[in-house]
């Protein structure tokens, strides 16, 4: 860096060539015969060493550069326009920003500011430098201007986030008569996908059409890019198809565009496409492959496409590293994540947080806690993302007292200001069960988004408060806050528990206003809600207009069936399911026989229930076999119900032989009563209310038994010490 005792250096020389712009003006004071053999030496050396000056300026070694320029001028030589371009452009390399202005005061009084080179080079060593407000008043304090002070000035914009005035600045250019070139639009369209606005997007798009440009590959690839930025893929595919020439960018910007919406089969497609055309992919290429590897879980696919690497010669930089170990952990690959982590010597921050997330997402968080350790241990300092990914952990762990120990240190370093680790502060003490605590940190942000508010809801939901989820989400629409999908599909269930017909019919237009209906999850949280606040057929509605759908959209309709007792519906939906060759879930025969047994459909919920195993190959379970239970108990089929649970292979239940027993109730059969009720005291000796019920049975009954000798032991206040062994005795008398 330079120091002020060297800035005598800069002192304007009188006889400045500032006209003479975009030239070598190092014009020696003395002149040279080119016969002469000692000026041809002089000559030389004094040319070495401006090329020396120039390469010192270059590398940003700008007090050397200085110091050389100091001695060229005792030699005789004359400062000029590129001298000075020179010295900027040290200033740039070494982002000597104090130099920079210092070096431009003495333009100022040297009368070279005006030229349009210097101008505009002093101008760009401002915004690249760190200053883009200097560098704007150096550019609308120019007198002229030419297409290279536009240009600049567009991607200076660009290069300080600033999009919104680098395409005012494009139209401006226009404006005062020039025509944007290549690099123009490049900058621009970046501008516009720094801004997310497909508009301005559409507009410069239709610009460049007119310009009668022939748009060059750059150009092609950050017009792509722009579209997939703002969320328009099929018009990025338009733009792809008719390129006459594609590179590995062109391949990669669109492979990454399908990976960011979802589509990660078809970047994988595009990949195989890319390599049939016989474009090799470049390391951005593989990075955006991964990626998508990474969002489809093919981890087939992904090591056959690393090998693929490995064989290219491509050198595997720090990111394309991680980016490997990320993708290896989401495709469920934690042994070859470990492998590539073990061989990296020098790990980063990113290199850390990839591997404590991938131990976190396959529920090794005893070991991502592990690996947090070790990582501090060996100096290693944590970001905002390391936070998080640990917050996850504690989270998962529903371990609190960690979670507050890390809280603790975020409140030490400066990523308690990040809105990322709050939010994960809010979800780790939500899940945790400490909700006032995730509510102290809500309420105190400074700056909330969508996933702020879900933290919220889902806490709330966890814990059946539903009314605080309706409250809560009345006042993220008051903050104009965009619900998304988690928010819809948690909100839907809290009026599905609450039965909050007229605000669920409220959500469900929101829904449909903001393109949400077609959502799977927000479809069948839709049919869930309408199913319990009994809207059967509207649930129905929703299940056969959703454009796809899965095995839980059809499970939700059968339970809002079963639970309006609609077994004819019910059978006809499974036959549907059955159609359609969806592969049946235990939660779907549960739906279906429970239907049954409700709507007293005896054959029917006995086909399914002996099929269900070998046609089917879901295993009976213990919900299985109490729908069947109470749908032979209801139909009075006692002796099959009870025959059932004798030779079920899993061991009855008490609940089982309580439904059996409750059924006998109905039914007056007490000898079978007394069976269960026996059953019952084996499994539960503790349970007095089966006394009550066995009692109630003979009551009912024409049996002339010792009720009283039932109710006196059923009162008894030491119950609990009471001699059980009589109680088979009491059976027998019922019997």
């Amino acid at each position: 860096m330079v120091t002020r005792h060297q800035t005598s250096f800069f002192h304007p020389n009188t006889a400045n060539n500032s006209q003479r712009t975009g030239q070598v003006l190092f014009t020696a004071r003395s002149s040279f015969s080119p016969c002469c053999d000692t000026h041809k030496t002089i000559r030389n050396d004094l040319s070495d060493s401006i090329q020396i000056f120039k390469d010192q300026c270059q590398h940003g070694k700008l007090q050397k550069a200085i110091q050389s320029l100091s001695h060229l001028e005792e030699q005789g030589y004359r400062r000029s326009s590129y001298t000075y371009v020179c010295l900027l452009q040290g200033c740039i390399q070494a982002k000597a920003l104090d130099e920079g202005r210092l070096l431009h005061s003495y333009l100022i009084k040297d009368g070279s500011h005006g030229n349009i080179f210097l101008s505009t080079t002093i101008a760009n060593m401002y915004a690249r430098c760190g200053s883009i407000e200097d560098s704007q008043a150096v550019f609308y304090g120019m007198s002229e201007r030419n297409l290279v002070s536009w240009s600049m000035m567009i991607a200076a914009y660009c290069a300080h986030e600033k999009f919104k005035e680098a395409i005012h600045v494009f139209w401006a250019m226009q404006k005062d008569g020039l025509t944007p070139d290549h690099v123009n639009f490049v900058s621009v369209f970046k501008a516009c996908a720094g801004l997310g606005s497909l508009e301005d997007g559409k507009r410069i798009h239709e610009a460049l059409k007119k310009s009668g440009i022939k748009p060059s590959i750059m150009v092609w690839n950050s017009l792509m890019n722009m579209y997939v930025k703002c969320g328009s893929i099929h018009a990025a595919q338009h733009v792809f198809d008719s390129m006459e020439e594609r590179n590995a960018g062109s391949w990669s910007v669109l492979i990454g565009g399908y990976t960011k919406i979802g589509k990660a089969g078809e970047a994988l497609e595009l990949f195989s496409n890319m390599q049939s055309t016989g474009v090799e992919p470049d390391d951005v290429t593989f990075l955006s492959v991964f990626n998508a590897c990474a969002a489809a879980g093919e981890l087939v696919q992904a090591k056959q496409i690393h090998d693929s690497m490995k064989k290219s010669g491509i050198q595997l930089g720090m990111n394309t590293q991680n980016t490997l170990i990320d993708m290896y952990a989401k495709c469920g690959s934690l042994a070859d994540a470990w492998e590539l982590f073990d061989g990296i010597c020098d790990r980063d921050i990113v290199t850390w947080n990839a591997m404590i997330a991938g131990m976190t997402k396959h529920g090794q968080c005893g070991e991502a806690l592990r690996l947090h350790r070790q990582m501090l241990v060996e100096g290693n300092l944590r970001d905002q993302v390391s936070f998080v990914s640990i917050l996850n952990t504690c989270t998962l762990l529903e371990d609190l007292m960690h979670g507050k120990q890390f809280h603790a240190q975020i409140m030490k370093s400066e990523a308690f200001t990040n809105v990322f680790v709050e939010n994960a502060l809010i979800d780790m003490y939500a899940k945790c069960g400490s909700l006032d605590d995730a509510r102290k940190i809500f309420d105190e942000l400074q700056e909330s988004n969508v996933v702020s508010w879900n933290s919220m809801i889902v806490g709330y939901g966890m814990h059946g408060l539903n009314e605080e989820v309706l409250k809560l989400f009345e006042g993220m629409l008051n903050k104009r806050i965009e619900p998304d999908q988690v928010t819809y599909v948690r909100v839907l269930n809290a009026c599905a528990t609450n039965t909050s017909l007229e605000q669920g019919l409220q959500l469900h237009h929101d829904i449909l206003v903001s393109m949400y209906e077609f959502d799977v999850f927000i479809g069948n949280a839709l049919i869930d809600m309408y199913s319990k606040c009994g809207r059967i057929n509207d649930a129905s509605k929703v299940l056969h207009r959703m454009l796809k759908r899965d095995i839980v959209s059809w499970n939700a309709l059968l339970a809002g069936y079963s639970q309006h007792g609609l077994g004819k519906e019910g059978c006809q939906l499974m036959a549907c399911m059955l159609n359609e060759h969806l592969e049946l879930t235990h939660v779907s025969f549960v739906g279906i026989l429970s239907a049954c047994s409700h709507a007293g459909l005896i054959d029917e919920g006995c086909f399914f229930f002996t099929c269900m195993n070998h046609a089917y190959g879901v295993p009976q379970a213990i919900e299985h076999y109490g729908c069947m239970v109470d749908l032979l108990g209801r139909a009075g089929h006692l002796r099959e119900a009870a025959g059932l649970l004798k030779q079920m292979p899993l061991e009855a239940s008490v609940v089982l032989w309580r439904a059996l027993l409750g059924a006998c109730r109905i039914h007056g059969d007490v000898i079978l009563a007394a069976h269960a009720a026996e059953c019952i005291l084996d499994l539960d000796p503790e349970d007095p209310a089966v006394l009550l019920l066995l009692s109630n049975i003979h009551a009912s009954s024409d049996k002339c038994v010792d009720q009283e000798t039932l109710i006196t032991l059923m009162h008894d206040e030491n119950l609990e010490e009471a001699d059980y062994g009589n109680l088979s005795h009491m059976v027998n008398l019922i019997a």
